[in-house]
């Protein structure tokens, strides 16, 4: 992929010829680099079809790959089955998709937080139990 220019790659991502870590690599100078993007759509519409849509395309806007919430609570939990687990730590590590991001740190904080209410109420309760001793 090094030799090609980034028309050459952009079209080759277009039609879905670019294996998995070189797709990765695409969508991450896309959000990176707005002129690419730009360019992007202008390779786009300049097929000779724009009716026709790629999967590829529809997966990505449609973010089909992008695991549901209630799987990223099991996945930091440590409840998911390991191959399952290993992807999402690959979508959030290498894809950097922005959105599991945003809503990784957003579970992460909710944890977070619920720890120190619980770890809070813990404290209040063992005071009023005689167990601690009031500060």
């Amino acid at each position: 992929m090094a030799d090609l220019n980034d028309d050459e790659i952009l079209r080759l991502y277009l039609d879905e010829k670019l294996d998995g870590e070189d797709m990765a690599k695409v969508e991450k100078r896309l959000r990176q680099e707005p002129g690419l993007l730009e360019r992007l759509d202008q390779i786009r519409t300049e097929q000779i079809d724009p009716a026709v849509h790629s999967v590829g395309m529809a997966w990505i806007s449609g973010r089909l790959t992008c695991p549901a919430r209630s799987e990223w609570t099991r996945h930091f939990s440590g409840v998911l089955e390991k191959t399952r687990s290993e992807y999402l730590n690959f979508h959030l590590e290498v894809v950097e998709c922005p959105f599991c991001q945003a809503n990784a740190t957003d579970l992460r904080q909710r944890e977070s937080r619920r720890k120190d209410s619980s770890s809070s109420m813990a404290d209040r309760s063992a005071r009023a139990a005689g167990w601690l001793k009031s500060d």
